[in-house]
C-alpha cells in the first residue's frame, strides 16, 4: 500500500543519516571534556544540529550535555568554560535556525523543526496507550493517514482550522489533562514503558529493526550482552569517568 511504502521509505532513509550524526555528536562531545578545541566544537555542535533536522527530539539532550561540560571534573573547576559551551550551544542552533525561520516567513507558523511533538506525545500518553502500539483512537496505522487523522480530530475538538503548533499544543493540552485526571493510570503507564526501556526488544514502526540486524548483520544473533548490562556499563563509565 503507498501508506505503508511511504512509512518505510521514511524509516530507511532517515535513520542511517540521523545514528551516525549522533555518534560524531557524542564523541566530539566527550574531546571537548578532554580537551577543548575549536574543532571538536564545531564538530559536535553541527552533527547533533543537522541529526536535529532528521530527528528533532535529539535536541532534548542539548541541555544535558551543556550542565555536563560544565560540571567540575576530577580534577576540580569546570571541564569547559561558558563561552565555550555558548558556542556549541550555538552551533547546535545553526542548522536549525534557517528551518525556523522558513516555517515563520513562508508557512505563517512559530515551529522550531516541526509540529508533531504533541501528536506523539499523545499517542504515546492517552487513556488506552500500551508504550508500544504507534497509533490513538481514530488514526490509522499508516505515517501518512495518522499525520491527516490527528490534524483532522485536533480540528474537530477544537471547531476551527488549525495551524501546525495549534495542533501539536492541542494534544499536549489533552495529554496533560488525562494525567491530570487519571495520575495513577499515568504512572502505571509510565513503570510499563521503564520496563520495556530497559529489555532488548525494539518495536518497529512499522518493521521490527531486529528483522534488519539478523538479515544485514548477522552477527548481532550471537551478541553475549544484553541492553540492560551495556547500559550498566555506561552508566558506571559516566559516574567514575567524570
Amino acid at each position: 500500500a503507498p501508506g505503508f511504502a511511504a512509512v518505510l521509505s521514511w524509516v530507511l532513509l532517515r535513520e542511517p543519516i540521523a545514528n551516525p550524526l549522533n555518534l560524531i555528536g557524542v564523541l566530539a562531545t566527550i574531546r571537548i571534556a578532554r580537551g577543548p578545541s575549536r574543532s571538536s566544537i564545531v564538530l559536535a555542535g553541527l552533527a547533533i544540529g543537522f541529526s536535529a533536522l532528521l530527528r528533532p527530539q535529539v535536541l532534548a539532550v542539548v541541555p544535558f550535555f551543556a550542565a555536563w561540560l560544565l560540571l567540575p571534573s576530577n580534577l576540580g573547576g569546570p571541564r569547559v568554560g561558558w563561552k565555550r559551551v555558548l558556542a556549541f550551544v550555538a552551533l547546535v542552533a545553526a542548522p536549525i535556525l534557517p528551518i525556523t525561520a522558513y516555517n515563520f516567513f513562508v508557512g505563517g507558523d512559530v515551529l522550531l523543526v516541526s509540529g508533531e511533538a504533541g501528536q506523539g506525545l499523545w499517542i504515546g500518553n492517552h487513556p488506552g496507550a500500551d508504550g508500544v502500539t504507534p497509533i490513538a483512537p481514530g488514526m490509522r496505522a499508516d505515517f501518512w493517514g495518522s499525520d491527516e487523522d490527528t490534524r483532522a480530530l485536533a480540528e474537530i475538538e477544537a471547531g476551527r482550522r488549525l495551524r501546525p503548533s495549534e495542533v501539536s499544543s492541542h494534544y499536549v493540552a489533552k495529554m496533560l489533562a488525562w494525567i491530570r485526571g487519571d495520575p495513577a493510570a499515568a504512572a502505571r503507564l509510565f513503570l510499563s514503558k521503564l520496563r520495556i526501556f530497559w529489555t532488548d526488544w525494539e518495536f518497529g514502526n512499522p518493521e521490527e529493526p531486529r528483522f534488519f540486524a539478523y538479515r544485514f548483520a548477522p552477527i548481532s544473533k550471537w551478541l553475549p550482552l544484553s541492553f540492560g548490562f551495556v547500559a550498566a556499563l555506561a552508566a558506571a563509565g559516566l559516574v567514575l569517568g567524570g
